[in-house]
């Protein structure tokens, strides 16, 4: 679809094969957006375009991907598999309501998340940008969390999670990706910065505070 799109409802469903849909231009769906399909969904291109599902966003895991830039809003519960930001970055607002990326995420060029509790779960795969929750907390979920570093600056060289709410950690698998960077002697990155006034609770499995 390309030219303004407003819908009451809007449901992909996995019967419907793995067919990609796309939609490049401002979009609103009245009920919940639900994207069931085996196909990629691409919102967005320009990255300014505005994708307001007031139902929330609901997507059956491990059967699809998202591709989106942009600001992606809801009034309700945010469930994204499969999330790709390349090239621009992507708002994610869900005025106040959970938001949850599963599976693989892949981000780039920045994720800026709006949420009460903004939860990674299973992400194996986090390539090199900043993930931003600029409300409410991050949670680290069950499964392995994937960093790439190609260098010692957070964003360029290395992903970094930045929360100003708590920050929860509950047993995820804490994989680096090192590829070809040396790091010097004395290098600190830092995967998760923790700018609030509250402790980070839990830690990595296998990693107590202070391991290495």
């Amino acid at each position: 679809f390309r030219g303004a799109l407003t819908a009451d409802q809007f449901l992909v469903k996995a019967s419907s094969g793995n067919y990609p849909v796309s939609l490049f231009s401002d979009a609103t769906i009245n009920q919940k957006m639900s994207f069931q399909n085996g196909g990629v969904m691409t919102l967005g291109d320009a990255g300014n375009e505005v994708f307001w599902f007031k139902g929330g966003f609901d997507q059956a895991t491990g059967v699809s991907a998202v591709d989106a830039v942009g600001t992606i809003r809801g009034s309700a519960a945010m469930t994204i598999s499969g999330l790709n930001v390349n090239g621009l970055p992507l708002t994610i607002d869900s005025n106040g309501n959970p938001i949850s990326i599963l599976g693989q995420a892949n981000v780039i060029s920045g994720l800026n998340l709006k949420g009460s509790t903004s939860t990674f779960s299973g992400a194996s795969n986090l390539t090199t940008g900043v993930i931003t929750t600029q409300t409410g907390g991050l949670s680290l979920g069950a499964g392995e969390v994937g960093f790439k570093v190609d260098g010692a600056i957070a964003g360029t060289g290395y992903t970094q999670f930045r929360s100003v709410g708590p920050v929860s950690i509950s047993n995820a698998e804490l994989k680096l990706n090192l590829g070809s960077y040396v790091a010097g002697v004395g290098t600190i990155l830092k995967l998760v910065d923790n700018s609030g006034s509250v402790p980070v609770v839990g830690t990595f499995n296998g990693l107590p505070e202070g391991a290495s």
